[in-house]
């Protein structure tokens, strides 16, 4: 795989660090002409968007350069073992001589430490690293696992967010010992055991956000620094298949999805890749393997088998839920494109407040929520969340027994007015009670809640 071989270079970083520190809604009918906040639907995602590189920047690669040719070596020789972001407090980049006149200007830059052979070199840079200087040599010792954990990291967080590996950089990688068993980010609603537990502090950079993850030393257990837990895969999941489904009827058509590829064909092959019609289906499927433990569906609908890594069974009508995904996407490769309205049973939306809030929860039949926030005009998806047994057994009420309605409510004219909007979508006769839409009301915002907790 294409990022372990890059990887590779960045990831000496704790073996060296003692020489080197100095993350609903729904009901009635909108008026004509009332605009639901629109869901953004052309996102471009490459054939096997997670097996790209991750490549360190320009002034770390600069310093790789300088060291080998200072030492006579080709370049894929030097290893570049920690890079870190600093604030040089002079223009000498914190490096200069008692006869240097160095301006006194913060200068944004990096610490490089790069390894050939026994020997570590210090590199402190400018931001693009046209200004190098070198410090002291540092020792080495042994990397063991640190590249999988990164890794394994790296992948689970671009999953998470929806993105590509080659998006993510990486800003820090330590080895620290936390405080407790929680890895220092325990939420409000936890007791942590008191124990001292060895492990990572990871910093990757998306978007122009730093996201923060704090690891045990095997990289099995990882959080963010809001206490979401990330996914990390078991042996092989990064690669391996963790879900494969086959259509119903004689024409079958199989897919087979990591969480790094995806790949489709006739049932037994041969395959190939295909792009995933939009990110969140990624974070569904992570979502999946975490909410299940290890099962297999077979139906005239499609057959559906998943490698979880969680503590529950689906139940009989989750199963069907979940053949129906499968059925979703193999129909959103063939067509190149996702339909964010298809399949939508509540969406809550509520906007203004004194706090300019604007929010909207989607739930789908196939057992999934997504959390939105339609600030500023510019919708993102936040979290995607999967419904429990119960609250899944409910929505499949609503949808059998509800007629669909739209129901809105807008504060008296105020600065801080709010606005709320429940658009539900059933398949049956009856009407809905007050009481079902306050239910609907009370989901969406469970599902806000535990967005970050599951």
């Amino acid at each position: 795989m294409k990022l372990t071989r890059l990887l590779a270079p960045l990831l000496l970083g704790a073996a060296l660090l003692a020489a080197c520190t100095g993350g609903a809604p729904a009901v009635v009918e909108t008026p004509q002409g009332t605009a639901i906040p629109a869901i953004p639907t052309e996102i471009v995602v490459a054939p096997t968007p997670f097996d790209a590189p991750l490549l360190p920047p320009a002034a770390a690669l600069a310093a790789q350069k300088a060291l080998a040719t200072q030492l006579g070596v080709g370049v894929e020789e030097i290893i570049i073992a920690r890079i870190e972001q600093v604030q040089w407090n002079d223009s000498c980049l914190g490096l200069g001589g008692p006869a240097e006149s160095c301006l006194q200007v913060i200068t944004p830059g990096f610490r490089v430490v790069l390894v050939h052979g026994d020997t570590g070199y210090t590199f402190h840079t400018n931001d693009d690293g046209s200004v190098l200087r070198q410090g002291e040599e540092v020792p080495v010792q042994s990397t063991g696992g640190q590249e999988q954990v990164v890794q394994a990291v790296a992948v689970a967080l671009a999953a998470k967010l929806g993105v590509a590996v080659d998006s993510l950089k990486l800003q820090k990688f330590e080895q620290q010992d936390w405080s407790d068993s929680c890895l220092g980010f325990g939420r409000p609603d936890e007791s942590c055991a008191q124990v001292i537990t060895p492990g990572y502090l990871i910093e990757f950079l998306a978007s122009g956000k730093v996201y923060t993850i704090h690891t045990n030393l095997t990289g099995t257990a990882a959080r963010m620094q809001d206490g979401t837990d990330l996914l990390i895969p078991q042996a092989g999941a990064l690669t391996g298949v963790v879900f494969t489904f086959e259509t119903g009827g004689q024409l079958c058509r199989e897919i087979q999805a990591s969480l790094t590829s995806l790949q489709t064909g006739p049932c037994g092959g041969p395959f190939e890749s295909a792009a995933w019609p939009v990110p969140q289906r990624v974070q569904e499927l992570e979502v999946m393997l975490q909410a299940y433990s290890g099962f297999e569906v077979k139906s005239p609908a499609g057959s559906v088998t998943v490698e979880g890594q969680g503590g529950r069974m689906p139940s009989e009508a989750e199963q069907r839920a979940l053949v129906l995904w499968g059925n979703n996407l193999n129909k959103e490769i063939a067509a190149g494109k996702h339909d964010t309205d298809a399949g939508q049973v509540v969406r809550y939306h509520r906007s203004g407040g004194v706090a300019g809030l604007c929010e909207d929860v989607i739930v789908f039949e196939t057992g999934f929520a997504w959390n939105i926030s339609c600030k500023n005009n510019t919708p993102g998806i936040t979290a995607v969340v999967r419904l429990n047994a119960d609250q899944f057994e409910t929505l499949s009420g609503w949808q059998q027994d509800l007629q669909s309605f739209e129901l809105e409510h807008e504060d008296d004219a105020s600065a801080d007015g709010m606005t709320t909007r429940l658009v539900f979508t059933g398949e049956g006769e009856s009407q809905a009670a007050r009481s079902d839409m306050d239910a609907m009301i009370t989901l969406a915002a469970v599902l806000f809640r535990t967005a970050g907790q599951l």
